[in-house]
């Protein structure tokens, strides 16, 4: 398998499991499901949905990224608020993706919960040399 498709992989099942994890510990302020979407379908879209926007927003704002954003500090709070955007955005679909959150106060903190776990899991792909 490709690199790129493993990375793609690796940081979208990190991105479930961090959602998994928000709902399991906050089950009243993250929701999972509907009447229609189970519980595993909504964390593994919820994953997909927040990689792909993460991806997306990497691509389209890179020159901008780079042209003013440095250092390590910088990344994490590009990071943290395009994964805070991504939960709101997807949450104001809920029934269609079965991932609901309480108040934009949960965006915030899924979003930056996601940058660190993104963070970490890349540098375990640069460990074991996937990235």
């Amino acid at each position: 398998m490709d690199k790129k498709y493993s990375r793609f992989l690796v940081v979208w099942a990190a991105n479930s499991l961090v959602v998994f994890l928000a709902n399991w510990l906050y089950p009243t302020n993250v929701v999972l499901g509907t009447y229609r979407i189970n519980l595993l379908f909504a964390v593994v879209l919820g994953g997909l949905l927040i990689t792909v926007l993460s991806r997306l927003a990497r691509i389209f704002l890179k020159k901008y990224v780079q042209q003013y954003l440095k250092g390590k500090l910088g990344m994490f709070v590009f990071y943290g608020l395009i994964n805070t955007a991504s939960i709101w955005l997807i949450a104001r679909a809920a029934p269609a993706t079965g991932l609901g959150i309480s108040s934009f106060f949960w965006a915030l903190v899924l979003g930056f919960s996601l940058s660190v776990s993104q963070w970490l899991t890349r540098q375990g792909l640069k460990t074991f040399k996937l990235q």
